[in-house]
């Protein structure tokens, strides 16, 4: 199969998309990626009852740790400095 051009790539169908990747040259593979929709990540903290929104918290009242704020740490257990507040679920 020939190779396809990075900017004719876009045009095709998700289908087509992923059967013609292969094709793309190292340069044009780089660009699909990261021109690509990461796709939305929930953070625990919008299901916790002590989150204020904007980053802030009962816990983190100046800014809650990126790692808690972006799921790398799940928040049931001690953080530091989170002083002794941890995840709770939100009464729905």
């Amino acid at each position: 199969m020939k190779q396809i051009a990075f900017h004719d790539f876009w045009g095709l169908s998700e289908e087509e998309r992923k059967n013609q990747y292969q094709y793309l040259s190292d340069h044009d593979k780089f660009l699909v990626r990261i021109s690509m929709n990461p796709g939305v990540v929930s953070s625990q903290c919008n299901h916790c009852r002590h989150y204020w929104g904007f980053g802030r918290c009962d816990a983190y009242p100046d800014n809650i740790p990126c790692e808690i704020l972006g799921n790398q740490f799940e928040h049931t257990t001690p953080y530091e400095g989170d002083n002794g507040i941890w995840f709770e679920p939100k009464q729905e």
